[in-house]
């Protein structure tokens, strides 16, 4: 049994509705930070991600 067109786009609606809507509290938890070691050692005992963005003007 197949699932009807009308639902599934629905489905689909409402699934990139609420992936947009909570788009900004998933930003704002990821807001940039500066180095902290202990923090850094937190996150990875933790097994939480971590990125580091590293720039260089030259």
């Amino acid at each position: 049994m197949t699932m009807p067109r009308r639902s599934f786009v629905s489905g689909c609606v409402s699934f990139l509705a609420a992936a947009l809507l909570s788009l900004p509290a998933a930003l704002a938890l990821a807001a940039p930070q500066p180095w902290d070691e202990k923090a850094f050692q937190s996150a990875q005992a933790a097994g939480k991600p971590v990125l580091i963005d590293v720039y260089a003007s030259w």
